[in-house]
């Protein structure tokens, strides 16, 4: 079974790709910051027994290290990095500028 790592998958885009993999005969490993809050995700994973849903926060490297340990014997197929990074610097953060 082909296996997808899904990032920030708790609401909109990365929710959909976590249905739509998933619906498509997918392993699906769904990543979020907060899983116990992510209810919309807990919801599509307890319909679908190929929905894994870990947590990671992209922006602490000891959360990314800890979901890489969990994963570490898995092929992963693709990865589709969804997740964000808000900043309240938005007026020197432009296209071009990003730090």
């Amino acid at each position: 079974m082909p296996t997808v790592l899904i990032t920030g998958s708790s609401r909109g885009l990365g929710l959909e790709f976590c249905s739509q993999y998933a619906s498509s005969g997918w392993e699906v490993f769904a990543t979020c910051r907060n899983p116990e809050e992510s209810l919309l995700l807990n919801e599509l994973s307890q319909k679908n027994e190929n929905i894994s849903v870990l947590k990671m926060d992209v922006a602490n490297h000891s959360s990314i290290d800890s979901c890489s340990a969990l994963l570490k014997d898995e092929k992963i197929d693709i990865l589709i990095n969804n997740a964000g990074i808000a900043s309240n610097h938005f007026d020197t953060q432009k296209l071009g500028g990003f730090d």
